[in-house]
């Protein structure tokens, strides 16, 4: 089970490290973007929704990663206090009552936007604005199937250690 938990990282991993330069993408567009506008008073919506669509992009392709790295949000001066255990019982419980079902959710409830969107090759609503709608509603089940898959990665990390038995110390009286 660990040999799936680590290739779901990969996944993540890989995907992350691809969607970073997304980010660079997005800040040579808004320069651009910036320097038209205000030097030479020139502006192009599709420059516009482009920075959108990849910042959008950018934050569903990634939350997987942030699963990965532990940065998503958490009561720290709580749970950085628990025993090594406890967090794993937190974490398995998080990831099958919370995590899992949102993400379903997401995917369920967000189907007839997307599938919508893809029938109709939906674009953008602004004269000259670019049409890919379709493909940035797409990144809602990237979204939840790249979190639900890291969160399955947590999940079987959190029943490992819990299925290792605790070490007894020394210092206990025998009888």
């Amino acid at each position: 089970m660990n040999r799936l938990a680590s290739r779901i990282d990969t996944v993540n991993r890989t995907i992350a490290g691809t969607a970073r330069w997304l980010v660079v993408a997005m800040a040579l567009v808004q320069f651009a973007n910036v320097v038209l506008r205000h030097v030479f008073s020139i502006s192009f919506i599709q420059m516009s929704e482009a920075v959108w669509y990849l910042h959008g992009l950018f934050f569903t392709l990634g939350a997987g990663y942030a699963l990965l790295g532990d940065d998503h949000v958490r009561i720290d001066i709580i749970y950085g206090r628990l025993a090594p255990r406890t967090r794993a019982i937190i974490n398995l419980a998080g990831t099958f009552c919370l995590l899992l079902p949102v993400c379903a959710a997401i995917i369920w409830f967000s189907a007839d936007y997307v599938t919508g969107a893809w029938r109709i090759r939906e674009g953008s609503a602004e004269f000259g604005g670019l049409p890919f709608i379709y493909v940035l509603k797409t990144g809602i089940w990237a979204f939840a199937f790249l979190l639900g898959l890291q969160g399955i990665a947590v999940a079987i990390r959190s029943a490992a250690r819990l299925s290792i038995r605790p070490q007894y110390s020394s210092k206990c009286p025998s009888r």
